[in-house]
Formats: C-alpha cells, structure tokens, sequence
C-alpha cells in the first residue's frame, strides 16, 4: 500500500498567502486545524491527473476521525450533487465538516481543486454535522451562477446561512522542522506532520501550525498552517512506516523545530505495519477461498460441490484441478508466484495446506496438480499460515487462518519462524495434542508447536 499514501503527501508549503498583521488569529482546534490541513492537499491531488477520489477521501477519514468528507460533482442529470466519492469535473469542490459538533470539532471547510479555500464557524440555524449535509450550493454566493467560479471570495453568507471567510484573508503560521535521527543525522526523503489527538505525552505543550511536508536530503520540511494546540509530531519513514514523536523529542525556538526518530521506533512501526498487512491479507485469502468453493470453480471430484484452491489457482495463475482457469481471478495475481510452497509479500511469507487423505496436511506444491489433494476433504478445508520475512526485522507474530475465517496469533517467540527455511509446521495452530490433520481442532492457547495462539482482534 506504499503508493497509496504518496500523492496525499504533497508539501503544503505557500499554499496561502498569510493575511495583514492586524487580521485577527482565529482559535482553531487541533482537529479542525489538521482537517484544513489535509484537505488542503487532498484538493490538489484530486486535481491532478492521477487524482484517485476514492483513495483520497478514504485516507481522509482514516486519518482525521472527528470529520466527514465529501464531493460535491456532477450527477447523471448534469446538476450538481454530494457524493461520497466521484470523479473529478469543473463543477467539483470538497467539502468537510464534523461528524458530531462538540469542543473537538465545530468548524466545516470549502475548497476548490485549485487551491482556493474557504472556512465557516458552522453556526447557521441547521449546523453541518453528521447527516445534516451541506447543499451543492455551500460556499457559493448565493446569487452566482452555482459553479465554482461563484466560490465565495470575501466574507459573505451561502444561501444555508453559514457565513464564509476565505482562508487567504486568515493569518497563518509558518513552521521549518528538522527531522534528525539519534546520531543527529538529518532522515532525507521522510515525511512530517503536526497530527492531531495524539494525546498523553505525545502533544507538545504550545501552538503549533497544522500541516505537512516531505524532509530534503538535508533533513529540513516548512509549511504554512492555522496554529492550534493539542498538535503533535509524527514522521512517516521512506518505507511508509509510521513514528508518532514524544514532546520530550521535540526541541521549539521560534518557528523552528528540532524532532529526534529513535531508529528503534522505526523499525517497531514498520513491523507493525507489515503485521498490519500481513493480517488483511490473511483475511483477503479466507475471503478468496470462500469465493472459489462457493463458486465450484473447482470441483474435481464432479460432485457439484466447490472446493478451495491453492494460491496459483486463486491467482488464476495456475490451471485448476478440475480444469480451466479461475476466470475472473479471486486473488491478486502476486500470489501466483509461489517458490516452494511459499509466497513473500510486505515482510511476510506465506502458504497454504490443503487437505489429503484422512485430511492430512498437503502443502501448496512447486507445480500445478491435485498434489495429493483429497477433493472430498477439499470441499470443507483449508488453512494458511503468515510469518516474518525476517523475524525481529520485518515482522515479529506469526498468524494462521481456516476456512473458519477467524484469524489467530503467536508472539513467534525466539524468531522460531523466520523466512522460507524456518517455516511453520502445517500443524503448528492446531490444538497441542490433537495432531496436525485439517479437521483436528484449533489452538486457542497452546498449539502443537508448544505457541500460544490466541484470536486475533
């Protein structure tokens, strides 16, 4: 999911012009601060060519909890209409504005995919919030021809009653951060953000301006942004590795900032985040197999009753037992490349058992072919496992997964299971006495490998 996050990463750095000094500071919340923040950058990207709009407002809600966002674009009916995602035209603008109005959050924000913004205090007699939506007509003069060329320039009402003040009129404040690791050696190419609801010992204790940028080799990032409090540090690495910073490592003078990453802190986070993927993938590969058996795209036996697959079949990368090609594809087509037994994806390597006679463990094969597969026992069975590339680096826990769905974990202690030569056994998961067959019960405390496996929540 690297790519993912780069676009929305863009710098933020002059997006606004500050307004006169005597323009009064408005007291902006930290969460209402980095809403702007983000979606100020997320205009842009959705601007440019290789704008994804689901992605976009995706990444936005996960990243800022307090908001909802949405597009305003064109409808099949050629009027302007709010959607939660859509393609891009010139009629788009995007909006944001609290899920719920309390002391986190009260202000909604307009802007039009070319950098011009507008804020409202949201005070009107029906306040956005939740359901209540804004009409296509928001941040509009009220008079105008309802296009984006009617955005709001000066401060003025929309036809809801929310006034609206433009943000090149709002003063904001400019920060320059240099990101060092532990040996005071800058962390080129990275990017940093003041985030909002770190909480604890991780929100540094003055104003701080909302926004982000990518580090130089030189270690150096500045923006521009509302100032607010309750802001916090975080870096995310060139890998995408995400390092939330203690206030202890922030140094402040002026308008400068000095943030220290542990390189150990790094490395936790990438781990995570491996383990993160390594667990959605687990999931995807259960939901894959469910789609294969109820589909009978496998069916060796001619029974009419579906089987589950190996990776290559899912793939579609493979012939399937049965014959044929999975058509379309249930699973992505990386997981065609198996290289005994083993698939390595995201700093974890995986396989997959299928069930021979008297459902004994059958692990995915060099070549296509049944392997020794029992088609009867195929039809109700199958388990997987995922463990580190390189345990204590990219990964730490081990995982399993069945045709149950649900997903199990072992602290994978002393890096036992370490890439392809120190794989899990086919029967590791199973309960500790049970034996290694498919149909034996799964661990939920000790497993066969002397492991606690417990669910994964």
């Amino acid at each position: 999911m690297r790519w993912l996050t780069l676009p929305l990463f863009a710098t933020i750095a002059n997006a606004q012009h500050p307004a006169p000094a005597t323009e009064p500071i408005p007291v902006f919340t930290a969460a209402e601060a980095y809403a702007f923040a983000l979606c100020q950058d997320a205009g842009r990207t959705l601007a440019s060519p290789n704008g994804n709009p689901q992605v976009v407002l995706e990444l936005l809600r996960q990243r800022v909890p307090h908001y909802l966002f949405k597009l305003r674009t064109r409808g099949t009916d050629g009027a302007p209409t709010i959607v939660d995602a859509g393609q891009p035209t010139d009629d788009t603008l995007l909006y944001a504005f609290p899920l719920q109005i309390d002391d986190a959050a009260r202000r909604a924000f307009s802007m039009r995919l070319d950098g011009l913004c507008a804020f409202t205090d949201n005070e009107a007699q029906v306040a956005w919030q939740g359901e209540t939506q804004p009409s296509p007509r928001a941040a509009l003069e009220p008079h105008g021809d309802g296009s984006p060329r009617s955005f709001l320039r000066t401060p003025g009402n929309d036809e809801d009653g929310n006034t609206w003040r433009p943000f090149d009129s709002t003063k904001q404040t400019a920060l320059r951060v240099r990101v060092l690791d532990e040996r005071d050696q800058p962390l080129p190419l990275a990017l940093v953000e003041t985030r909002a609801a770190l909480g604890g010992a991780h929100e540094v204790a003055t104003v701080l301006p909302a926004g982000r940028a990518r580090t130089s080799y030189e270690g150096d990032a500045q923006w521009r942004g509302i100032p607010a409090r309750g802001l916090g540090f975080v870096v995310l690495d060139a890998d995408g590795a995400t390092v939330e910073i203690p206030a202890s490592a922030v140094t402040l003078q002026g308008n400068t900032a000095r943030v220290r990453v542990q390189p150990a802190a790094i490395a936790r986070a990438r781990m995570a985040r491996n383990e993160s993927a390594a667990i959605a993938t687990l999931k995807n590969i259960a939901s894959a197999q469910a789609q294969c058996q109820a589909s009978s795209a496998i069916d060796a036996n001619r029974n009419g009753a579906g089987e589950f697959g190996w990776f290559g079949e899912l793939a579609g990368a493979t012939p399937l037992r049965s014959g044929g090609r999975m058509s379309p594809p249930v699973l992505s087509g990386a997981f065609g490349r198996v290289q005994d037994g083993v698939v390595q994806r995201s700093g974890y390597c995986f396989t997959m058992v299928l069930p021979g006679k008297g459902f004994a463990p059958v692990v995915d094969p060099a070549a296509p072919g049944d392997a020794g597969v029992d088609a009867a026992a195929a039809e109700t069975t199958w388990c997987a496992y995922a463990w580190p590339s390189a345990a204590g680096e990219s990964g730490a826990r081990v995982f399993f997964v069945d045709q149950r769905g649900s997903i199990l974990a072992a602290a994978n202690a002393a890096g036992a299971y370490s890439g392809a030569g120190k794989r899990p056994s086919p029967g590791a998961g199973r309960q500790a006495g049970k034996g290694a067959a498919l149909d034996a019960p799964t661990a939920n405390g000790q497993g066969n490998d002397g492991q606690t496996w417990t669910p994964v929540r």
